[in-house]
């Protein structure tokens, strides 16, 4: 059996197209967003990392992150990232499978320039505004577009309920092999950890669409930037599909957004009125070849 390459942001370099997108949080401000997860959690002493990491319960949490997002060559990370973490809830609690914008947050954490955000300013809003799924609100429309009162409305039902800081290294595992998935950032990029690999790695899905092991790679713990902020996700709110349901097959509307990030990297950026057009005619266009009316 071959063995995976293992993408690790260790030494970190970003790809032609990316950027940078997180920001130094300040920290009476963590600590004003939520509770401390040492709170919720059972410290586990070192010496046991390594044995409850080999457990398959464990290895399997991956296959929670059924979709890869793509910040495309924007500063979104923190969103796109907290996102993929709202994704990872909705399977751990067996909810509907929603592919979710990875634009939608931003327009208001970034402060209306792209230059980043802060992780924080992101789960605070998944706790408030929600996530909204991208049928609802494409892609193409970007994140300067301010999302629709419809859009508005849908994403609420799509809200983080209960998230905790963590300020160590051995609350960031303790969480991670109790449960949790890890909201933080190294280097000037937001990622949400969701396994401990053993020998101090941690893995981690990314928001570079097919960068790495299906968007998986992996980072020295000693590598995560606590300033930034790490948050634990617990549960998201439960919701029906008498309040909203997909009217497209997600994983089908998954692959034909990728395919449509890819061919707008790097070209749709400013989105201006015009270039907006012809994002959004891209977007018609690449849907439709994947068998998605829209």
């Amino acid at each position: 059996m071959m063995a995976r390459h293992r993408f690790s942001l260790d030494h970190m370099v970003f790809p032609d197209g990316r950027k940078p997108g997180v920001k130094r949080d300040k920290p009476s401000r963590i600590m004003d967003r939520c509770d401390p997860v040492k709170t919720q959690i059972e410290t586990i002493d070192r010496k046991y990392w390594d044995e409850l990491a080999d457990t398959r319960w464990h290895k399997n949490r991956r296959s929670r992150y059924r979709f890869t997002l793509d910040q495309n060559g924007f500063g979104s990370c923190a969103w796109s990232s907290a996102a993929a973490g709202k994704g990872a809830l909705d399977e751990h609690q067996n909810l509907p499978r929603i592919l979710y914008n990875a634009f939608f947050g931003y327009h208001w954490t970034s402060g209306g320039r792209d230059g980043g955000s802060v992780i924080g300013d992101n789960v605070t809003l998944l706790q408030t505004r929600g996530c909204c799924p991208e049928e609802v609100w494409p892609s193409s429309n970007g994140w300067r577009t301010k999302p629709s009162a419809e859009a508005q409305r849908i994403a609420k039902f799509f809200r983080l309920l209960e998230f905790f800081y963590a300020e160590t290294i051995e609350e960031v595992v303790s969480a991670l092999l109790q449960g949790y998935d890890i909201h933080a950032g190294y280097s000037g990029h937001a990622v949400i950890f969701n396994r401990y690999k053993k020998r101090g790695k941690v893995e981690f899905k990314n928001s570079w669409g097919n960068w790495g092991d299906d968007g998986f790679g992996e980072l020295s713990l000693s590598k995560i930037y606590f300033p930034y902020g790490a948050y634990a996700y617990k549960n998201c709110r439960v919701w029906t599909p008498e309040e909203w349901a997909p009217r497209h097959d997600q994983v089908q509307l998954a692959m034909a957004v990728e395919a449509f990030m890819q061919e707008s990297m790097g070209v749709s950026r400013p989105w201006s009125k015009q270039k907006q057009r012809g994002a959004a005619d891209t977007y018609k266009r690449t849907l439709e070849a994947f068998g998605i009316a829209t």
